[in-house]
């Protein structure tokens, strides 16, 4: 049974961690669905399939939950071998082009997620959440109302071109009819407006999404750069919007993904580190012109307590 403070709480708070879990990803994808059942998500939406096939975890090991389509292995082995350690810090980038939400290349996106840890190294592999209601908040009056109108292009660049290395893709359907095809580039509002809450969150950005086609709509490109600079700038300046994690054996973190944008530290040694994410696919994302920032909703329930 899930109880209903947890999936409130996971809305209003953004994360929810839980340490020290003895949970199996059977119970642990339920717990997910069932959060995403409870807060009204359409009956379409199930788990996502993750588009890289489970083929690849073979060299992981022989675990039946590796092969599970709607577990996805966050596995810093693929992030060396397969996938091109693209934030490594011998890069010498900056870390905060990590920041970015789940499944934002989807059509139908994600609302809650989960990630239970399996190995963690003895140092390194955090993972930082930040307040897309916060950063919403910072915004001035004039630059709030000018996100509510606007939309961006979300792309994942990177996945097609991982079947010339010889690992299979899914191309749909990922856990919703919707999320077909190879093209992994989707439209959303630049400001979500969260469905438990009411709130409204500068989500439809991050360095990630908006690599190859990835842009905020109907702008030019200077402004978008302005854009796209000034919004990560509210993340990565305001440390009071960030919650930073530290992993350790079997910690379940949930998260709403439609609340908060994430990063991993990659300052990894040659440990590994796994995790194991289950992902509730929701309904389309969009903005509601008359709901509230969260800033907003506390000032008017303020304001009510005082007159009554």
């Amino acid at each position: 049974m899930v109880h209903p403070r947890m999936r409130t709480c996971a809305s209003e708070r953004g994360v929810v961690v839980l340490r020290r879990q003895d949970i199996e990803i059977q119970e642990l994808k339920y717990l997910v669905q069932r959060m995403g059942e409870l807060t009204g998500k359409p009956d379409e939406g199930k788990l996502h399939v993750n588009p890289i096939h489970p083929e690849v975890n073979v060299c992981l090991g022989n675990d039946h939950v590796l092969s599970d389509p709607e577990v996805y292995v966050v596995s810093s082995e693929h992030n060396r071998d397969k996938f091109d350690d693209y934030l490594n810090t011998k890069h010498k980038q900056f870390a905060s082009r990590g920041w970015h939400a789940d499944t934002s290349y989807e059509n139908i996106p994600s609302d809650y997620i989960a990630m239970k840890m399996v190995k963690t190294p003895r140092t390194g592999g955090d993972t930082l959440f930040a307040s897309c209601y916060g950063a919403y908040d910072r915004l001035s009056e004039p630059w709030q109302r000018l996100a509510d109108s606007l939309s961006s292009t979300h792309h994942e660049p990177d996945i097609m071109p991982l079947a010339d290395k010889g690992i299979k893709l899914w191309l749909g359907p990922r856990g919703h009819p919707d999320n077909v095809g190879g093209s992994f580039e989707a439209r959303h509002p630049l400001v979500v407006t969260n469905s438990v809450t009411g709130w409204k969150a500068l989500w439809g950005f991050s360095p990630i999404s908006m690599r190859a086609n990835g842009k905020i709509d109907g702008v030019t490109d200077y402004e978008h750069e302005l854009m796209k600079a000034y919004f990560l700038k509210l993340i990565t300046d305001n440390h009071d919007l960030q919650y930073r994690h530290r992993w350790e054996p079997d910690d379940v973190v949930i998260w709403d993904n439609r609340t908060v944008l994430h990063a991993g530290t990659y300052d990894l040694s040659n440990e590994e580190r796994m995790a194991l994410r289950v992902t509730s696919l929701t309904g389309r994302f969009y903005c509601d012109p008359g709901s509230l920032s969260r800033e907003e909703c506390f000032r008017r329930d303020r304001m009510r307590s005082t007159t009554m």
